[in-house]
């Protein structure tokens, strides 16, 4: 079977599903391919325990995505590299543009310690920081102890309701309003390459669909390589990929509760939507190195608890939660990647028994079910997850800006003709913000003879 369709895109992630609402939106007809059962990517919602508890498979704060236009002016900025000027051209144009240069240049840890003297403070303010996955510690970090705080500030724990797959489907139904094509169980097993050129792809039950303008991509780059020979990518692309790092990794524990976690104060108890553990300013800085050495460390383990039911009780059956416990551990261990079988459960109990602490509410006989979800758990759940990194890899200088995902490759344009790649693994990187898709529809676009904000219109 051979379909034929303008723009072919691999994988439903958020980001490619921006991408294809502005290249449906612009008149081209997509077909959207995804792996799994569902769409969304890492902003998916399953039943992963119990029937009726729906559970965030990976994100659940959609707090970045409310900064872009894609969100705020109702396109369905952010810029790809190359449109408009670099960050470093508008920095040399601000009156305080000097001071901020280094402030980016700094770590997280420089910026906290010099603004803060309170044990606390600190500690909380590092535990933000770490929020994209970045060790606090890093040079290059200091931008992020102030925008992730900002960001909290202005809009709180924002959440779909209902889930985080709230947002893929009404990307689908975008899609699908304009003529598009979404589907399911379609894994894609290889490029079609003609003359040089990406004219389509094929899937793993041998049905072929025909791009007569451009192929777009949100598979991980790592697979990306795989599905075409390496001659048509060239050897530097080839060893950009190669050099590739997956970055933190995080350790999940999905549970179905009969209640939300109550965290004592001198008045009572409160319940958050969302809690940060992070112990002490030491206990954080220690995350990247023992992270980067394969160290599981279950002393004082740094957490981040999700309870969204909290605010969104259509998440379960009438008076239960769901609830998420998260960790941060190597997906690189001595033993190797699949020891994690072996010790996952020790490893979700003393984070369960951390978050006790805080909130000693949470006995057994309050738990209805658990799923543990370790770094290799994520990666078997949705391949994107490369070495569980929901945020596509590593987000240190060498693989941000210009230099994600290969330098010389950052305007989501591929080696190959007629390919384009979005998703965590280009600029700006991971989190839910629709930045890399709305950049991919940019540049696409151009090549395409049309531009965004002809498409954007009046926003209908």
């Amino acid at each position: 079977m051979s379909e034929t369709f303008d723009v072919v895109v691999a994988g439903a992630g958020h980001n490619s599903l921006v991408a294809a609402a502005y290249v449906a939106k612009a008149g081209f007809r997509c077909v959207v391919l995804e792996a799994r059962d569902r769409i969304g990517g890492d902003t998916a919602t399953e039943e992963l325990t119990l029937p009726g508890f729906r559970h965030d498979t990976c994100s659940t704060a959609h707090n970045l995505i409310q900064a872009s236009p894609t969100l705020r002016a109702n396109e369905l900025g952010y810029t790809p590299i190359g449109f408009g000027p670099s960050l470093d051209a508008l920095l040399e144009q601000h009156p305080d543009g000097a001071r901020w240069a280094r402030r980016q240049a700094q770590s997280g840890w420089e910026i906290i310690r010099g603004a803060f003297h309170d044990w606390h403070t600190r500690a909380f303010m590092l535990w933000m920081t770490f929020m994209t996955m970045q060790p606090p510690d890093r040079p290059g970090t200091g931008w992020l102890a102030y925008s992730i705080p900002y960001g909290r500030q202005a809009h709180s724990w924002t959440m779909p309701r209902g889930g985080s797959a709230a947002l893929p489907n009404a990307l689908a139904r975008c899609i699908e309003a304009h003529g598009g094509v979404v589907l399911t169980n379609k894994p894609v097993a290889r490029l079609l390459i003609e003359g040089g050129r990406c004219v389509g792809v094929e899937t793993d039950d041998g049905a072929a669909y025909r791009a007569r303008r451009a192929v777009l991509s949100t598979i991980h780059i790592k697979h990306l390589v795989e599905m075409a020979p390496s001659d048509a990518w060239g050897e530097e692309f080839i060893a950009g990929v190669d050099s590739w790092q997956a970055g933190v990794s995080m350790f999940v524990t999905h549970f179905a509760t009969t209640e939300p976690p109550r965290f004592p104060v001198h008045n009572g108890a409160v319940t958050a939507v969302a809690a940060g553990m992070p112990g002490s300013p030491d206990r954080m800085l220690r995350v990247g190195n023992e992270f980067h050495r394969g160290i599981v460390a279950l002393d004082d383990p740094v957490l981040l608890v999700v309870c969204a039911t909290v605010a969104d009780p259509s998440r379960a059956p009438a008076g239960r939660h769901t609830l998420k416990v998260i960790g941060f551990q190597p997906y690189e261990l001595p033993e190797g990647p699949a020891h994690w079988d072996e010790i996952e459960a020790s490893v979700s109990a003393a984070n369960l028994a951390q978050l006790r602490r805080y909130a000693p509410n949470l006995s057994d006989a309050k738990i209805l079910d658990a799923r543990i979800e370790s770094p290799l758990g994520l990666e078997r759940l949705n391949r994107h997850n490369w070495h569980g990194s929901c945020h596509g890899g590593d987000m240190s200088p060498a693989q941000s800006g210009r230099l994600r995902p290969v330098p010389t490759w950052a305007q989501h344009r591929l080696p190959i003709p007629g390919l384009y790649q979005t998703g965590a693994t280009t600029h700006p990187g991971g989190s839910v913000s629709a930045a890399p898709g709305r950049n991919a529809a940019m540049v696409l676009l151009a090549d395409l003879g049309t531009n965004l904000a002809d498409v954007i219109g009046d926003g209908r």
